[in-house]
């Protein structure tokens, strides 16, 4: 815990350009202390791994391989998530991260959009019925025919005119 911490207040002092390391050690370090606190065993490897496929170089060559013993594999175990495909490209990775999106779609054309940007997100919650959903904006650019098919059957519009305050909210609406 104490290893987490100091790496954390040096990655405060850092410049850009050097604290994505840092900021990792902090994180593994941070993991590290979690599964002691639960009295979970673990290897202590990070559990990640690369490989590159073929021999042109290229995103879609480039593979990280999530391992499932190691610091990242009982993390995984502990918070329910599926271990089943541990092989995934870099170009796959990249597309979906929402900070990197972006420079992907100008570099990628061809690919599908994934994130709609939005305005004003907001969760309401009815105290009458204790029920909850999810409201926002699109924003001004995303306000197309093609994005409003995209969203999904789980959402609805709130107006049915493609506007500068296009709103939409979760059909789906949870008991709290």
């Amino acid at each position: 815990m104490e290893a987490s911490k100091n790496f954390y207040d040096a990655y405060q002092y850092l410049p850009k350009g050097s604290k994505a390391l840092l900021g990792y050690y902090c994180i593994l370090n941070a993991s590290k202390a979690f599964l002691e606190a639960k009295n979970i065993q673990y290897e202590n490897k990070h559990g990640v791994g690369g490989e590159k496929i073929k021999n042109k170089t290229a995103l879609s060559n480039e593979h990280v391989i999530y391992y499932s013993n190691g610091i990242l594999g009982e993390l995984c175990k502990y918070f329910g998530e599926s271990n089943n495909k541990n092989r995934y490209s870099l170009k796959d990775l990249l597309y979906n991260l929402p900070f990197c999106h972006r420079a992907y779609k100008l570099t990628f054309k061809s690919q599908k959009e994934l994130f709609i940007p939005i305005d004003n997100p907001i969760f309401i919650l009815n105290s009458e019925n204790n029920e909850a959903w999810f409201e926002c904006e699109l924003q001004k650019k995303s306000q197309t025919k093609i994005t409003i098919n995209d969203i999904g059957k789980g959402w609805e519009r709130l107006g049915k005119k493609f506007n500068k305050y296009q709103q939409v909210y979760s059909k789906k609406k949870k008991k709290v």
